[in-house]
């Protein structure tokens, strides 16, 4: 074995040398980096699981090390040299220093050892054969091998910060998800969800002939609650009643409030008769809750229902407006009581 320190082989073997370190540690490209393996290349290092004695598992410390750490790592080379082997067989050695960003915080790491045997081809290109890779480190004395586990445990408590991250931002997702469709007072849907879920089962019940049914509630004389007694009361009302919809109907069914005092139930795969029987059920139910003011007074309340069905042909608009009008004929009938409309 003799270095080469000068000549065409030597120029060869420090381009393609200087072409690997880039590759791996400063553009971190996967494709090209394995491009610079030997088909049969097995390896080394000093971290945890980073025993590469199959190509394979050589393959998948490198994809693992790229994917886990895909930015940019600085390098700066040292002590480089070159030995021939054997005709087609070099050892390439470097120390390396390395400048890393983990999560805003810069991570140096000294005198990285870094080893390789490859082959030259006929092409006159090389491939790695084996690699070997170990961490002295100052810090640990200058004869010390740098066991890692500093690298380890930063990579595990990024690991968790991100992970952390990700939670948080799941948690926060979720709640401006839930504040775009939810009524704040009442916490059923919003009209804009009731708009959307109202469009939604028009459009399968016109495609696959399922029913639906809409019910929508208006709470009688409630201005006389917020002008007697105060909108906390009026809101306390509104509450329960949410409360008592959302109850007596299914996971399927969706309530919302659609502005004021007044509510829809949508119920897929329902006929009018059941959901004015639903309806019937809800409005009993309001009329018997003792309600009280912020003083103690009782207040006595009724609601009134207008119930319609999906027919052949209706678009949303078609069945809101003849729930709208059965709401309207309870009204005009003298309250408290659920009609439908054909």
């Amino acid at each position: 074995m003799y270095q080469l320190t000068s000549g065409e082989r030597y120029a060869r073997l420090r381009r393609w040398h200087d072409h690997h370190l880039e590759v791996y540690f400063g553009a971190r490209d996967l494709d090209a980096a394995l491009a610079t393996y030997h088909p049969e290349a097995v390896g080394y290092g000093t971290g945890r699981g980073e025993e590469g004695n199959s190509p394979e598992k050589l393959r998948g410390v490198v994809i693992g090390d790229l994917q886990s750490f895909p930015e940019r790592i600085d390098y700066r080379t040292r002590d480089r040299s070159f030995h021939a082997v054997s005709p087609d067989v070099v050892l390439c050695q470097v120390c390396l220093d390395l400048t890393l960003d983990i999560n805003a915080h810069r991570v140096n790491l000294r005198n990285l050892r870094h080893s390789l045997v490859a082959r030259e081809t006929d092409d006159g290109d090389f491939r790695i054969c084996h690699v070997h890779v170990s961490y002295p480190t100052d810090l640990h004395g200058e004869e010390e091998p740098y066991p890692l586990k500093e690298i380890e445990e930063i990579s595990e408590v990024v690991d968790e910060m991100v992970a952390s991250k990700t939670r948080d931002l799941t948690t926060a997702y979720r709640k401006l998800e839930h504040m775009a469709i939810r009524d704040r007072l009442t916490g059923v849907f919003n009209r804009i969800r009731v708009d959307e879920k109202l469009e939604q089962e028009v459009r399968r019940a016109n495609r696959y002939g399922s029913p639906i049914a809409l019910i929508m509630l208006d709470i009688d004389d409630f201005k006389v609650v917020n002008d007697n007694h105060g909108h906390l009361s009026g809101d306390r009302v509104l509450k329960e009643l949410a409360r008592l919809a959302t109850e007596m109907t299914r996971d399927t069914d969706l309530v919302g409030r659609w502005g004021g005092e007044e509510f829809i139930i949508i119920l897929p795969e329902t006929s009018a008769e059941q959901a004015a029987e639903i309806g019937e059920r809800i409005r009993e139910a309001f009329g018997e809750t003792a309600f009280q003011s912020d003083s103690g007074a009782p207040i006595e309340l009724s609601l009134s229902c207008g119930v319609s069905e999906f027919q052949d042909g209706d678009d949303a608009e078609s069945v809101f407006r003849r729930a709208d009008q059965a709401l309207y004929e309870a009204k005009r009938a003298g309250k408290n009581r659920v009609v439908q409309k054909h």
